[in-house]
């Protein structure tokens, strides 16, 4: 058996998410030799690449897919199909932190053992300040993400994820908009009652709250609201008057919406 720094391990979507997950392995002791990036062409991935001196990690995509040990999927999820045309060894590892698709629509595409996995921004990845779940972890994926510097949340069901992923764009959201502390505490308390995940996540939010303010840091909205995402939806329904425990429930509700609606378009199974 393989140590996690003997392991070949593909990125395919080399984005914000995907550069600081790489960047963070490395970090981690993982060796540039093991790591290979999936490249089709597009000018703001060799940017990321050329900045981190990885030019010789870069192959193309059915390379990468037959080739590694552990494929981490940080593309856009509406990409799945393409993606899944490369041929999988059936002993690879797929890990992947694909927004709104859930285990069922992913093992319609691949022959292989999956991972499901749901991380904090790329800014928490970079400073070390990083957390994630996993859904069906094996010890493989554990060690990938401990490797990040990243903290494991545990959850118990998938639903969990869609809390976990409104949980994390709180702290974005309450650096630009000002929700009073009792009602803060009383809407987490009351989001952990129904998700346990909020145990481990009420106090990460209140410290990258209390890290902002020191910092008085407001930029990070913008990374993380995308049109129609769940930021912007728990944003509206701030702005529009609605209290902070509502708004965090209408972000969970999003994360729904958003997985019915990919796997409606992909004619997949959502659940």
């Amino acid at each position: 058996m393989k140590n996690i720094n003997e392991k070949k391990i593909g990125m395919v979507g080399f984005g914000h998410l995907g550069s600081s997950i790489a960047e963070a392995l490395i970090k981690g002791g993982f060796p540039k030799s093991n790591l290979t990036i999936s490249y089709r062409g597009s000018r703001a991935t060799m940017d990321r690449v050329s900045g981190m001196k990885l030019e010789s990690s870069v192959r193309d995509p059915e390379y990468l897919m037959k080739n590694s040990d552990i494929v981490i999927l940080a593309a856009r999820p509406q990409n799945i199909r393409e993606i899944s045309e490369n041929h999988v060894r059936k002993d690879t590892l797929i890990l992947s932190f694909m927004a709104a698709l859930p285990l069922s629509a992913l093992s319609s595409f691949f022959d292989c053992s999956i991972s499901r996995a749901m991380c904090s921004g790329p800014e928490t990845i970079s400073g070390g300040r990083g957390i994630c779940v996993l859904h069906h972890g094996t010890d493989a994926a554990r060690k990938l993400v401990s490797l990040c510097g990243m903290r494991e949340m545990q959850i118990r069901t998938e639903d969990e994820i869609d809390a976990f992923t409104a949980g994390i764009c709180i702290p974005p959201i309450l650096m630009n908009i000002g929700v009073g502390r009792e009602e803060r505490a009383m809407a987490l308390k009351n989001m952990a009652v129904r998700y346990p995940v909020y145990r481990e996540l009420s106090p990460w939010i209140e410290a990258e709250l209390e890290l902002s303010a020191s910092q008085n840091d407001k930029k990070s909205l913008e990374n993380v609201s995308t049109n129609g995402g769940v930021s912007e939806a728990m944003v509206n329904s701030l702005i529009n008057g609605g209290s902070f425990f509502p708004s965090v429930e209408r972000g969970v509700e999003r994360c729904a919406e958003l997985r019915s609606e990919l796997c409606k378009n992909l004619a997949v199974k959502a659940a």
